[in-house]
């Protein structure tokens, strides 16, 4: 086989064309021998034209082809198409005789990244051989190009990126875009090698933090849209920041240039960092405009002043006036919780009736993934979660979704330094995720931070999730199927919740509750049209619902209820998908009672708000949908702080303790029989709704600790009245639910439903009898 020289006369320069002489390989060599090569080597003769070029043009090879069996020949490594058109796009490049004297610089050759290329012109292979042979000899690596490239000898600068990164990028789509999410090298180094590419002056994220924005204030229309920014530099040099988008950089780069450039060198840097410093920048407007928008255009709907410092005081007065009645008659105090216990058992009984009878089989909606997905901002409101973030990002990354059309964004608050160092980690390499930093501020909630976080989404679709969920990779696709086929005013999907990793009975009851609500309660009130209060997480909002409603309000603790009754008085429809989130209940007592205080204070509040005008309420949604705000939000939280009283006042007459007497024996028992049926029927209606929800997921092995629900009410009664405390004392502090990573192992006992501190009580109580839960 033929092959080029490789020896090195001694004293020439290595990259002179005069260092070796070499010739083009005949027809035989790259496999074409027999009369047709000797016509071809006639021809080629005849017409001054190098044989290789003739097999081109007459297609008796194909470029991908002539190229493989040249690389083979000369043992070369060879680059795509595609690889050099990446390389084109990316990296910084230098050709022809440029890239023959820079090869002469032993500083230059040092450098890291360097790619070397040897490409298509084969007329001109004679007089570039020996600078590819001589290059090989300085130990750089030598790539042979595509038979059609553009450039004879070419260089580019890769940097911190490796070539295999760039050929991986190549064989898929976008590839651009998978470069920018490279963990390794990050942004940075990817808009450093762009700025390179076209000439321009880079900007890193150190120098950014002394830079400041001109224009005096920054809208948050124009924060979260616009890709370029006039600043100073810490040199007090005037300049335009750019940060071209990923799939649009050559159109940003052109408008930059043609249309913003007003004499002012232009500086690339990493979007990620020029949002922040926009962000900054239009922080002090959103703070006084969007976080303040519903109290001030709807007072009405704002829970800022609900309770009233009158209603406080006025709670107080009756929670005293009852703990007189409990002490001075005692008979009085449990025969009133008794009343409202009926009361609120019959509304709870009812609902929850209705709900597992209208409960059945139906076949879920054929999933088609949308052809043109709108924009998908997911927000995800931490504090505190530094352990959480590694976990979360992952189960979001699993996500399918056109990462074009995706933005993540982690809202944290300004204090919590380990958790936006953490999602800052966790993020790198993501283009479409972003941390953003809420500045300090009351009240400190969710719902204000997810308010900040809405004003810098440019979404039509927002999603809201929890640091411990875990969606299924389909749920975004779903709901923006459901949005593109359902009726105009669906304003809001809610995605199901199941919790796992149950090792509890604690956390049994609360995978029981939650299986009743999301594929029993829920459903009933999706199908009738009825208000559907929606969870904390897996919420999927029409963009122009969110803003018609003035989004969440930053002053109530259950943002997801209150939010949910703005959108259906609004005249917006929320519905259900057939997608979960899977969850994990809390472990232990006490931070299950704070969570779950938290919750009933904020359904307090929100009754509250809603019944502020009652009349335009039953208007607006209707005698349906008012009576089920009453029942729900009013019923649950009646029958929980009624129901102790009401179980304990049966249990009294039963054992002939307290005796009810009211003019007789009969219409005592009657009174009883009454009391007992409807504490019964509210029992076997919940209970009924959640074995036929578990049944519905086949969680057939949580049937038996249903059993265990009253006794889960009551701790819900414990909750209730810490609630209503602390809806008198702090109305509108966020109780801070504690979670733990998915993947940390299980090195503590679980407990039980019944709170440690009782557990020792009851012990000493019965004789040590075991509670196995």
């Amino acid at each position: 086989m033929w092959k080029p020289k490789d020896e090195e006369p001694g004293g020439v320069s290595p990259v002179r064309p005069e260092a070796e002489s070499t010739s083009i390989p005949p027809l035989a060599a790259i496999g074409l021998a027999g009369e047709a090569g000797d016509l071809l080597a006639v021809a080629a003769d005849h017409l001054g034209r190098p044989p290789a070029e003739l097999v081109l043009r007459l297609g008796i090879l194909s470029p991908d082809d002539l190229q493989q069996r040249l690389a083979s020949l000369w043992d070369l490594p060879s680059l795509s198409g595609a690889t050099v058109d990446l390389l084109d796009r990316l990296a910084p490049r230098w050709e022809g005789e440029l890239a023959l004297a820079l090869l002469g610089d032993a500083a230059f050759r040092r450098q890291r990244g360097l790619v070397i290329a040897l490409n298509a012109p084969l007329h001109d292979l004679d007089r570039r051989l020996p600078q590819l042979l001589a290059a090989r000899r300085l130990g750089l690596t030598v790539y042979l190009g595509p038979m059609t490239g553009r450039h004879r000898f070419v260089i580019w600068d890769l940097g911190d990126f490796r070539l295999d990164m760039v050929v991986k990028a190549a064989s898929g789509q976008d590839g651009l875009a998978v470069l920018a999410r490279q963990r390794g090298p990050g942004p940075a180094e990817f808009y450093r090698l762009l700025a390179n590419r076209y000439g321009l002056d880079f900007a890193s994220p150190g120098d950014l933090r002394s830079c400041r924005l001109e224009g005096g204030p920054i809208s948050p229309e124009v924060a979260r849209r616009a890709p370029v920014a006039f600043a100073r530099l810490a040199d007090d040099r005037p300049v335009i920041l750019c940060a071209p988008r990923i799939g649009r950089i050559e159109a940003d780069l052109h408008r930059v240039l043609t249309e913003h450039r007003l004499h002012r060198p232009v500086v690339l840097c990493p979007p990620r960092d020029l949002h922040r410093l926009v962000r900054e920048a239009a922080a002090p407007e959103v703070l006084r405009r969007d976080l303040t928008r519903l109290d001030r255009e709807r007072p009405a709907l704002s829970a800022r002043r609900t309770p009233s410092p009158s209603l406080r005081f006025s709670l107080a007065l009756w929670l005293l006036a009852l703990a007189v009645l409990a002490a001075a008659a005692p008979l009085v105090f449990i025969h009133l919780g008794l009343a409202l216990t009926m009361v609120g058992f019959l509304s709870v009984g009812l609902v929850r009736f209705f709900a597992a009878r209208a409960m059945g089989l139906q076949p879920p909606r054929a999933f088609r993934p949308p052809r043109d997905p709108p924009v998908c901002s997911v927000l995800v409101a931490l504090y505190d979660e530094a352990d959480m973030v590694p976990g979360l990002v992952g189960a979001l990354e699993r996500l399918r979704y056109p990462r074009d059309r995706l933005e993540l964004r982690i809202v944290c608050e300004a204090d919590d330094r380990a958790t936006i160092a953490a999602a800052e980690a966790a993020l790198a390499g993501l283009p479409h995720g972003e941390v953003i930093v809420v500045p300090d501020g009351r009240p400190r909630t969710k719902p204000r931070a997810l308010a900040y976080g809405l004003a810098f989404c440019e979404g039509a679709m927002v999603t809201v999730f929890d640091a411990e969920d875990r969606p299924h990779p389909d749920q975004l696709l779903r709901a923006a199927q459901a949005f593109a086929e359902g009726p105009s005013d669906l304003g809001c999907v809610q995605a199901r919740l199941v919790i796992d990793r149950i090792g509890n009975t604690l956390q049994k009851q609360f995978a029981i509750e939650y299986a009743a609500l999301f594929d029993g309660l829920l459903p009933f009130f999706a199908r009738y049209r009825l208000p559907v209060p929606l969870a904390g997480t897996s919420n999927h909002f029409k963009r122009q619902a969110l803003d018609e409603v003035l989004g969440w309000d930053p002053w109530n603790v259950t943002e997801d209820a209150d939010l949910s009754i703005r959108l259906v008085r609004a005249g917006w429809q929320i519905d259900l998908i057939d997608a979960v989130t899977l969850e994990e209940a809390p472990r232990r007592f006490t931070p299950w009672r704070r969570q779950r205080s938290r919750w009933i204070k904020g359904w307090m509040v929100t009754w509250l708000v809603h019944m502020r005008q009652p009349w335009r309420l039953w208007r607006e949604v209707g005698p349906l949908g008012f009576a089920v705000i009453q029942l729900y939000f009013g019923g649950v939280v009646l029958s929980a702080l009624a129901h102790p009283a009401g179980v304990m006042l049966i249990l009294f007459n039963l054992l002939g303790i307290w005796p009810v007497l009211i003019g007789g024996d009969p219409l005592s028992d009657t009174l009883m029989a009454c009391a007992v049926l409807n504490i019964l029927f509210g029992y076997g209606a919940s209970m009924w709704l959640a074995a036929r929800s578990l049944a519905v997921r086949r969680r057939f092995a949580l049937s038996g600790a249903i059993l265990w629900m009253p006794v889960y009410w009551l701790l819900v009664s414990v909750a209730a009245w810490g609630a209503l405390f602390q809806l008198i004392a702090r109305p509108h502090h966020w109780a801070k639910t504690p979670h733990e990573p998915h993947d940390r192992p299980d090195g503590e006992p679980l407990g039980s439903i019944i709170p440690k501190g009782w557990i020792g009580w009851l012990k000493r109580r019965f004789g040590g009898r075991r509670w196995s839960g």
